[in-house]
C-alpha cells in the first residue's frame, strides 16, 4: 500500500463500498447482473463521495480561515508590543472582524457538511466545542480593543496579558482545527485495513471465474484510491505549508515540539532538549516599502533555503507569516542552539539578489527551550518572542528567553506606547542649547534638542526614550518632528531677525531611510530656510557602524546643500582615510576631552590636535561640555572655532532662548563700550 493511500483524511465510506461492491458483483449469477450491480452502486457511491469531498473542502477551508486570523492575531499582538496607534490597532481588529465573520461561515458549512455522513463521538465533540471557542477568541479580541481604545488606562489588565490570553483563545480554535484533521487521519487508517481485507477477499473470488468483471472492479477502486489520497495529499500541503515559501506554517510547526518530548521520552533520554529559535527580519520593511512586495516576496523565497542550509537534516524550518520564520532543533541545548543561531545570523547577513540587486537584511532571533521554558508550541512561541524583541532592541543579534525579561518588555513597551501618543498630540518640547564663536563671544547658532514633559512622570530624559524609540522603528516619525519643530522655529526667529544656524541630531536609522533625502528637502522648502543654515549631526561610532552606507546617505543631503557634522568625535576610532571621505563640515570634539583640557595635560594635547586634524581637513571645529572660564580661555588658545556648553546656558526653551540672546547682546555692547 503506497504511502498516500495511507494517508488519506476522509472517503473512507465511498472507497470502502466501490471496493465492497467488486467483490459482491463476482458472486451474481450472471457477470451482466454484476456488470449492472457494479454501476448501480458507483452511481450512488459517486454521491457518497460528493459528499464526503465538500467534508474535505469545508474542513481544509476552515483550517485556511484560522489561519489567516491567526496571522491578524499576529499583526495585533506586533502593533500592540510596538505600542502602534489606536487607529491601526482598530484597522487590524476590524480586519479580524472580517475573518471571524468568514471563521462562522466556514464553521456552518463543516458542521451542514458532517451532518449528511457519520460522524464519530470525538467529531461530535469536537463541532460542539466551535461556539464555545470562538466566543471566547471574540471576548478576548474585545477586551484588548477596549482597552485600547482607552489608552492603556491605569486599570484593569496590562497589555502584554491581554495578548497572551488572545494567544491562548486563538490556540484553543486551532486546537479544535487539529483534532478534527486528526481523527479523520484515523479513519483513514481504519481505510487501509478494510482495504487489505478486501483485496485479499477478491482475490479468492476471482479464482471463481469472472475474472474480468473482478479485475475491472478492483482497478476501479485502485484508481479511485489513488485520486482520492493524491486530492487529500494536495490540500493537505496547502493547509499546512506557505503558499509563498512552500514551508511549514504554524499549523505544521504546532506539533514538532510535543513530538521531540515523546521522541526523546520514549528513547528513555531525560537530558535531551529541543530548542525553539523565532527568527524576525530587520529592514524588510524598508525593502517593501521602498522596492515594492514582489521584491519583498522574491526576497522572502530567497530566505527559506538560506536558513535551511545552516542547519541539519533533521531539524525544521517554518514560516509563521510576514518577515517571521522559526526553527525547531532537536536535541540542542541551550549553547548549541546559540552557535545555529550565530550561524543563522551569519548566512542571511549575506546580500540577496533580487532583480539584479543587492539587498541586505538583518535578524534577530529568540531562543526557547523545550522542556525548560515550555512543552508546546504555543508557550514556546510566546516566550521565543519576548526573548527575540530582547535581542532586537538591545540590538543583540539573538537572546536566549529569560523570565525576568518579560516584566521589562511591559514597562517598556508602555513607554513606546505614551511616546507614540505624545507624538501624535504634540506633546514634545525643543530646547535650544546656544553655540558661541569663540574669538568673538557672539552666538552663531543653536543644537534642538528634544524634551517630553511627560504628564504623570515629569520630564523625561532623552537618554530613557531615545534608544526606544530607535530599537522600535518610532525615531523616523521621531526625527521628522524634531527636524520640522527646528525648521518652523528657524524660519520664525529668522522673521524677528535673529540669523541662527540650527543643528538636529540623525540616528544611524534615519541614514538607512530611504525617504531622508526627501523629507530634509520638504522641510527646507517649506519653511523657506536656506540649506546652509542647518546642520545635521550624527556621531562618529555611528559613522564607523556602516563607513559605505553612511557615505552613500551623507553624500545626498551634502548635495542639498546643508551642513553635516560629525558628534562625540574622538569616541568612535575613526581614521583619517574614512574622514576624508565623507562630506564632513564640522567636527564637534567630545564632552569628555574638553572637561578636564584646562587641569590636564592629556586631554589638552587632545583636544589641540584634533582642532589641528579637523582644520588641516577643511573643517570648523566645535568643542562641547564647557563649564569654566578657564576651558573657555584655553579653547581660544587652543584655536577652536565654536564652543557650547553649560558655562554659556543650559539648553533653554525658544522664548527663554530670546532673553537670553537679548542679554548677551546688551552685554557685549556694554562691555565694548
Amino acid at each position: 500500500m503506497s504511502g498516500s493511500t495511507r494517508r488519506i483524511a476522509g472517503f473512507p465510506l465511498g472507497v470502502r463500498t466501490l471496493l465492497i461492491a467488486g467483490y459482491t458483483g463476482i458472486f451474481l449469477p450472471l457477470g451482466a447482473l454484476g456488470l449492472f450491480a457494479l454501476m448501480t452502486l458507483g452511481a450512488a457511491n459517486a454521491h457518497t463521495h460528493e459528499i464526503y469531498q465538500h467534508r474535505l473542502v469545508a474542513i481544509i477551508t476552515l483550517g485556511q480561515t484560522v489561519e489567516n486570523l491567526d496571522q491578524m492575531r499576529q499583526m495585533v499582538v506586533q502593533d500592540v508590543l510596538a505600542a502602534g496607534t489606536p487607529a491601526l490597532v482598530r484597522d487590524q481588529h476590524r480586519a479580524i472582524a472580517v475573518q471571524l465573520a468568514t471563521l462562522d461561515a466556514a464553521i456552518d458549512r463543516t458542521v451542514a457538511r458532517y451532518a449528511l455522513t457519520s460522524v464519530s463521538p470525538r467529531q461530535h465533540d469536537v463541532l460542539r466545542r466551535w461556539p464555545a471557542a470562538v466566543r471566547g477568541f471574540r471576548a478576548a479580541r474585545g477586551a484588548l480593543l477596549q482597552q485600547y481604545a482607552g489608552g492603556w488606562a491605569h486599570r484593569g489588565p496590562a497589555p502584554h496579558a491581554l495578548t497572551v490570553t488572545l494567544n491562548d483563545r486563538l490556540n484553543t480554535v486551532l486546537d479544535l482545527v487539529y483534532a478534527l484533521m486528526g481523527d479523520e487521519q484515523r479513519e483513514g487508517q481504519v481505510l487501509d485495513q478494510t482495504q487489505q481485507s478486501t483485496y485479499r477477499q477478491t482475490a479468492v473470488v476471482l479464482v471463481g471465474g469472472l475474472v474480468l468483471i473482478a479485475l475491472f472492479s478492483v482497478s476501479l477502486a485502485i484508481a479511485l484510491t489513488r485520486s482520492v489520497a493524491r486530492l487529500y495529499d494536495d490540500a493537505a500541503a496547502r493547509a499546512r505549508h506557505d503558499a509563498l515559501t512552500g514551508l511549514p506554517n504554524r499549523a505544521l510547526l504546532h506539533d514538532r515540539p510535543a513530538q521531540a518530548v515523546h521522541a526523546a521520552g520514549g528513547a528513555g533520554v531525560t537530558s535531551a532538549s529541543t530548542a525553539l529559535l523565532l527568527l524576525d527580519l530587520d529592514r524588510f520593511k524598508e525593502i517593501n516599502d521602498t522596492l515594492g512586495h514582489h521584491v519583498g516576496d522574491a526576497l522572502l523565497q530567497q530566505v527559506g533555503p538560506r536558513i535551511s542550509g545552516a542547519l541539519r537534516a533533521t531539524d525544521t524550518v517554518a514560516r509563521l507569516g510576514g518577515d517571521e520564520f522559526a526553527v525547531v532543533l532537536r536535541d540542542a541545548d541551550a549553547a548549541g542552539a546559540v552557535v545555529v543561531a550565530g550561524a543563522l545570523r551569519a548566512a542571511l547577513e549575506e546580500p540577496f539578489v533580487v532583480e539584479g540587486q543587492a539587498l541586505t537584511v538583518g535578524v534577530s532571533i529568540g531562543v526557547a527551550l523545550c522542556p525548560e521554558h515550555g512543552t508546546d508550541a504555543a508557550t514556546l512561541l510566546q516566550h521565543a518572542d519576548v526573548a527575540m524583541y530582547v535581542a532586537k532592541r538591545g540590538q543583540l543579534g539573538h537572546a536566549v528567553y529569560d523570565p525576568s525579561l518579560d516584566g521589562h518588555d511591559t514597562a517598556d513597551l508602555a513607554l513606546v506606547a505614551e511616546l507614540r501618543q505624545a507624538l501624535a498630540a504634540d506633546g514634545l518640547v525643543l530646547h535650544y542649547q546656544p553655540k558661541v564663536h569663540v574669538q568673538t563671544g557672539q552666538i552663531c547658532g543653536v543644537e534642538a534638542l528634544v524634551r517630553w514633559p511627560h504628564p504623570a512622570r515629569g520630564l523625561i530624559p532623552p537618554d530613557r526614550f531615545i534608544g526606544l524609540a530607535e530599537q522600535t522603528g518610532l525615531i523616523v516619525p521621531l526625527t521628522r518632528w524634531v527636524l520640522e519643530t527646528a525648521l518652523r522655529q528657524s524660519r520664525t526667529w529668522r522673521d524677528a531677525g535673529l540669523d541662527l544656524e540650527m543643528a538636529v541630531n540623525l540616528s544611524l536609522r534615519n541614514l538607512r531611510d530611504p525617504q531622508l533625502r526627501d523629507t530634509v528637502a520638504e522641510l527646507l522648502a517649506r519653511y523657506a530656510v536656506p540649506p546652509r543654515r542647518v546642520c545635521l549631526e550624527l556621531t562618529e561610532s555611528m559613522v564607523m557602524a556602516d563607513v559605505e552606507g553612511t557615505q552613500a546617505s551623507l553624500a545626498q543631503l551634502a548635495a542639498l546643500g546643508v551642513r553635516l557634522a560629525i558628534d562625540d568625535f574622538g569616541t568612535g576610532y575613526s581614521s583619517l582615510a574614512y574622514l576624508s571621505r565623507l562630506p564632513v563640515n564640522e567636527l564637534k570634539i567630545d564632552r569628555s576631552f574638553v572637561q578636564h583640557a584646562a587641569g590636564t595635560a592629556t586631554d589638552a594635547t587632545i583636544v589641540a590636535s584634533t582642532i589641528g586634524l579637523g582644520h588641516s581637513l577643511g573643517m570648523s571645529i566645535v568643542t562641547e561640555g564647557v563649564e569654566d572660564a578657564e576651558t573657555w580661555a584655553l579653547l581660544g588658545r587652543l584655536g577652536s572655532d565654536v564652543a557650547q556648553g553649560y558655562f554659556f546656558s543650559r539648553p533653554l526653551p525658544a522664548h527663554e532662548l530670546e532673553g537670553w540672546v537679548s542679554r548677551a547682546s546688551l552685554d557685549a555692547r556694554r562691555a565694548s563700550a
